[in-house]
């Protein structure tokens, strides 16, 4: 995304309503974007993101629901 959507004060509102559902944000990182600008809105690390959801997925199989339908 790109740097302003990340500063968009309705950004920080959605945020703040995903964090009080106590849903977990892998949050983006700051690099070089598509549109040429420098800042936070790139796509996190695979490896952050594969951590984040690891615990997640773990206990979504420990339950044996991992391979319920919808």
């Amino acid at each position: 995304m790109n740097i302003f959507t990340w500063n968009n004060p309705f950004t920080e509102r959605y945020l703040m309503l995903i964090d009080e559902l106590g849903i977990t944000l892998v949050p983006p990182m700051s690099k070089r974007l598509a549109c040429d600008d420098y800042g936070n809105g790139a796509m996190a690390e695979p490896s952050l993101i594969l951590s984040t959801l690891r615990p997640f997925l773990e206990s979504r199989s420990q339950l044996g629901i991992d391979n319920m339908q919808q």
